[in-house]
């Protein structure tokens, strides 16, 4: 069989689960309920309603996660699968079983309201022996041979139905060359079985590094969010993508809904019970001015959004897009504003721009330099931008981290063309 389409958790969310399991307020998330729809795309300024008199600092819009036209789950069935002897089996089905009434559920279901309830179904607890290797084709015709035999431990198949597979660790997934508990912790798909009825699944990596519990834990939720509302990744994508203004951020971090959170501090959070989740995109709280990323928890937030008023062309994924940025010609420079906000009263935070190509390990093709390293809401810094090698899709990403503590950061995310 030809190889199938997939996406993963890569582990740069690791770095985040040891310093960030704080506690969140319980709620629905409020600004998905309460956004201001009418706010202008290139503009937020809006007032909290929880500070009296307080105004937020105008800035430049966030993304707009877009649906590519494929379906999202409105019955989403998750069948968890073990294998016999699974140490964390009580506690992933325990995760689970407070999923459907959780206000993080409910939090997904106000931002994209075409995403219906969840429902849970018993496990399925394999006697077969865990391979010691598993690539995605082999997880995939695994599961289709289940379904295909119609064995009656297996739910038969539904358009709604995700199978969650969880291996132990005595088993190394495999995505091509990546490997799993080094390149990625999961991922999701979807396949077909002998008679050609899709299904949905997902793979789970039992990583043994920092708590194992909190690993399998956020990256359940994170694939199950994706896996609801990008079930045919690859197929007829979903939500894979966003806007055309923000279209950088699907590089890096991601295109799918948690992804696009994936990189920030605060994004692991225990939302279910004393469960570590994985936090997602919301559409209606990044367009009204609050933290992009849901369930809403109870810290203001804070970040620095560059001005970038040029039209940039970049080769991404093989086709030519445009998009907005700031032109930097190889060996010129050019300064941008770059607006600080929040959306309750805070303290100040610390500012810096890395390029994102020598985040992974490539040559530097941008150097920054500020005007000022720190601010408040309403404050405007300046950022000079050199560029000292063109980057080789048309421009350069760049990120820019705001940080008041070890554990409190967030980050933006911009082009610079070449």
């Amino acid at each position: 069989m030809g190889p199938r389409s997939f996406t993963c958790v890569p582990l740069v969310f690791l770095l985040a689960c040891g310093s960030s399991g704080g506690t969140a307020d319980g709620g629905t998330d409020a600004a998905a309920s309460g956004m201001d729809a009418q706010a202008p795309p290139w503009l937020v300024t809006t007032s909290n309603a929880h500070s009296v008199g307080f105004v937020e600092g105008a800035h430049g819009a966030f993304p707009q996660a877009v649906n590519a036209g494929g379906p999202v789950l409105a019955a989403p069935n998750v069948v968890p699968v073990f294998f016999s002897g699974d140490g964390l089996e009580s506690d992933l089905e325990d995760l689970l079983s407070q999923l459907p009434a959780s206000a993080y559920w409910g939090a997904l279901r106000n931002a994209y309201p075409l995403v219906g309830p969840i429902t849970i179904a018993s496990s399925v607890v394999l006697t077969d022996t865990p391979p010691t290797m598993a690539s995605i084709d082999d997880v995939a015709d695994f599961i289709a041979g289940k379904l295909s035999a119609s064995d009656p431990a297996w739910p038969p198949t539904t358009p709604n139905n995700i199978y969650v597979m969880y291996y132990p660790s005595t088993t190394t997934l495999t995505l091509g060359s990546s490997v799993g508990c080094d390149g990625f912790a999961g991922y999701h798909s979807s396949w077909h079985t002998t008679s050609n009825a899709t299904f949905v699944f997902a793979a789970i990596s039992r990583c043994p590094m920092l708590n194992t519990l909190d690993v399998a834990t956020q990256n359940s939720t994170h694939e199950i969010v994706e896996a609801t509302t990008d079930p045919l990744f690859g197929a007829t994508p979903a939500y894979v993508t966003v806007d055309s203004d923000h279209i950088i951020w699907t590089q890096y971090p991601g295109d799918e809904l948690a992804d696009l959170c994936e990189d920030e501090a605060l994004s692991y959070q225990r939302l279910i019970g004393t469960y570590l989740t994985a936090r997602f995109w919301s559409n209606p709280s990044a367009m009204a001015g609050h933290d992009p990323c849901a369930p809403a928890i109870a810290a203001a937030y804070y970040n620095s959004v560059p001005v970038t008023t040029d039209t940039v062309s970049l080769m991404l994924s093989g086709q030519s897009v445009n998009t907005k940025g700031v032109t930097v010609p190889l060996g010129q420079s050019a300064t941008i504003d770059v607006q600080l906000f929040s959306d309750a009263p805070t303290t100040p935070w610390t500012v810096q721009a890395q390029d994102a190509s020598y985040l992974f390990g490539g040559a530097t093709e941008l150097t920054f330099t500020w005007d000022q390293t720190s601010g408040n809401n309403g404050d405007t810094l300046h950022l000079t931008i050199t560029r000292v090698n063109d980057g080789a899709s048309g421009g350069t990403e760049f990120v820019i981290y705001s940080t008041q503590s070890s554990s409190s950061s967030h980050a933006y995310f911009a082009v610079a063309g070449n």
